[in-house]
């Protein structure tokens, strides 16, 4: 057992994670701070609502907003309803957008 544990830390020490994959925002897609309020969204789009989600994005500015387009990201996490959590090359701040809002570089 102890070797086995042992052998593990090793592992990690030698082998450090994968780099992340870079990719490029496209023009006209949403991103929050808050992935509750891209769920939210998602909800407004879903039912038809399209004041409901504009009167949502106004509302919550500057948590909620238009990406840039070209902006160079790593994405750091997704989910499996096509959500991801990105960070602009360069920067600290995470945010949630759709899988749909990045491109392969």
């Amino acid at each position: 057992m102890k070797i086995t544990l042992v052998g593990l830390c090793l592992f990690f020490f030698v082998f450090p994670s994968a780099p992340q994959s870079s990719y490029v925002t496209k023009s006209g897609y949403i991103a929050s701070t808050s992935k509750g309020m891209i769920e939210r969204l998602v909800e407004y789009a879903t039912a038809g609502d399209k004041e409901g989600f504009e009167r949502f994005v106004k509302e919550n500015h500057p948590r909620v907003f238009t990406l840039k387009s070209g902006l160079t990201v790593h994405v750091l996490e997704r989910t499996w309803d096509g959500l991801i959590k990105i960070r602009v090359k360069g920067m600290t701040l995470e945010v949630w957008t759709f899988a749909e809002a990045v491109r392969s570089r």
